[in-house]
């Protein structure tokens, strides 16, 4: 069922959508955009706490998402295994389970999407999102992959949520 829906994917490829795809999918590289953000906000002298939230749930991805789970499931991308699906970026490293873009996307984005004015924070939500369909797009990751990536990225921006919150009340203390 996976690669049925990645081969039509695949069959509604158009020039204009696929350039979009292929750099809304590169700006997910590494989790460069959200480590930015971060970065930005930690700066920020009235978000500081948000930029701090987000870089945690970004060190929480890396070490669930692509420390653990990646290496335990070890699954193959699909343009190894699904016979005519064409990628459209380099070779990514490692496996496939869970999307480690669309972990950071959306580990980042709940709780940009929790702390900001909601036109901002829908926004983010939006790339995010986008973000995890530019990787089936591409021919890079599985529907479950993504579906799995977004879940793991909302549980580690919950948990770096409540975690950052604690430490934040002992500093005080």
């Amino acid at each position: 069922m996976e690669a049925n829906i990645l081969l039509t994917i695949q069959n509604g490829r158009q020039d204009g959508l696929t350039d979009i795809m292929k750099a809304v999918s590169h700006i997910g590289d590494y989790g460069l955009v959200w480590i930015g953000i971060a970065l930005y906000f930690c700066l920020s002298a009235g978000h500081r706490l948000l930029g701090v939230r987000v870089l945690a749930s970004l060190a929480l991805v890396l070490l669930m998402n692509n420390l653990l789970l990646k290496n335990i499931i070890d699954r193959q991308r699909p343009f190894e295994v699904i016979s005519g699906l064409i990628m459209l970026v380099p070779e990514p490293a490692g496996a496939s389970f869970p999307s480690g873009h669309t972990a950071g996307a959306f580990a980042a984005c709940w709780l940009l999407y929790k702390y900001l004015p909601a036109k901002y924070g829908l926004s983010l939500l939006v790339l995010g999102i986008l973000m995890g369909f530019s990787r089936m797009y591409v021919g890079v990751h599985y529907p479950s992959d993504v579906l799995a990536g977004a879940a793991v990225g909302c549980l580690c921006g919950w948990l770096s949520d409540k975690l950052v919150s604690r430490y934040w009340v002992l500093k005080k203390e």
